[in-house]
């Protein structure tokens, strides 16, 4: 028996999204899970981070 179409949406948009996580999850393996908001902090703080890194190498090679 075929699932109705919007069982396969929901179920399809549940795998989307589980994936996202885990793509995620990748890229950050070596820390553990927060939050949403908690994660949004540590990706600005990580994009700060990578600015500062490529200001140095900017102002080292002056």
């Amino acid at each position: 028996m075929c699932p109705s179409t919007e069982e396969f949406n929901s179920d399809k948009n549940e795998y989307e999204r589980k994936r996202g996580m885990l793509l995620k999850g990748i890229q950050s393996a070596d820390q553990p899970t927060h939050p949403k908001t908690e994660k949004r902090e540590e990706v600005q703080q990580d994009e700060k981070k990578e600015e500062e890194e490529e200001g140095m190498k900017g102002t080292k090679k002056k």
